[in-house]
């Protein structure tokens, strides 16, 4: 009678909850989404540990993930810092000279796009788009490169970014293409910092992500170089986009380095300076920077009087 009594106690019971295939593989990947995320850290500096504890996951999900984490980390945290110093006006010996500000509303369209294009469009392009390019491409999740071997890949790949850059952004100002697809991102004529990748979809593509994944692709580097290399360029665009010109910066310690007055005056005059924001050797060996150089002597000439 209690045996009885039992079975029918257990098949009084609900059945366990039993989610749909396809919701139970979603909320797997969203676990493992959190893991990736938590081993960002190490991920990028190349700990061979952290990239074992993520090779049984989903490729493309890992490299949508680590991408994503390093364009987010960068892009908010030197934003957060310029806007500070715009809003409190801190170190404003620094800021280079403007006739005017960009309005309230600009900026507020700026920034819903900004929000629309990482928060939405991004990660599915960097899932569906750019993950299965690289995973085609071989490119290798086992950290093989050390500092040195990165080190150079970065170089090349920056190299080669600045000259296919070159040639997108001047041929972008051409009269059948600037008001079309280039007009948008110089509705700031005095650039801060947020106005980086304000940009219509086709320029982003061509300009931004081809010049910036086609080294990645040619050199095969490892992932976690591409996780260095990536915040370096974020780093470097949205500083020369600042509106400050600091004392002391990577992307402006030498010569042949723009930094951000020289882009910064490709904005305020729109007049050459169509190079990349790492160097300004293709506007210097294609004559594009006449009007800047001339920009610069005469201000030398007003100081010295």
């Amino acid at each position: 009678t209690h045996t009885h009594t039992v079975s029918a106690a257990i098949r009084a019971c609900p059945p366990p909850l039993l989610l749909p295939p396809d919701i139970m593989a979603a909320l797997e990947k969203l676990r493992h989404a959190f893991q990736i995320a938590g081993a960002f850290p190490q991920l990028a500096v190349g700990n061979e540990a952290a990239w074992a504890s993520v090779e049984h996951m989903d490729k493309w999900l890992v490299i949508a993930v680590v991408s994503f984490l390093a364009h987010q980390l960068v892009w908010t945290v030197f934003n957060a810092g310029f806007g500070a110093m715009d809003y409190f006006k801190i170190l404003q010996r620094y800021k280079l000279p403007r006739k005017n500000q960009p309005t309230r509303e600009l900026v507020i369209q700026c920034l819903k796009e900004a929000f629309f294009n990482q928060y939405l469009f991004q990660p599915l392009a960097l899932y569906f788009i750019m993950a299965p390019i690289f995973v085609a491409c071989g490119i290798s999740f086992t950290p093989k490169a050390n500092w040195l071997t990165a080190l150079w890949q970065i170089v090349v790949m920056t190299l080669i970014n600045d000259a296919l850059f070159y040639w997108v952004h001047r041929a972008l100002h051409h009269p059948s293409l600037y008001a079309r697809f280039h007009k948008q991102h110089h509705k700031f004529n005095a650039p801060t910092s947020i106005c980086a990748e304000f940009a219509t979809p086709v320029e982003a593509f061509v300009s931004s992500y081809i010049p910036l994944l086609v080294g990645v692709v040619l050199l095969r580097c490892d992932l976690w170089v591409w996780i260095v290399y990536l915040m370096l360029r974020i780093w470097e665009t949205t500083e020369t986009h600042s509106g400050y010109e600091l004392p002391v910066s990577l992307w402006s310690t030498f010569w042949w380095q723009g930094g951000a007055r020289q882009h910064d005056f490709h904005h305020t005059h729109n007049d050459g300076n169509f190079g990349g924001l790492a160097t300004i050797l293709w506007d210097r060996w294609c004559g594009t920077d006449k009007a800047y150089r001339n920009h610069l002597a005469s201000m030398k000439e007003k100081q010295s009087q």
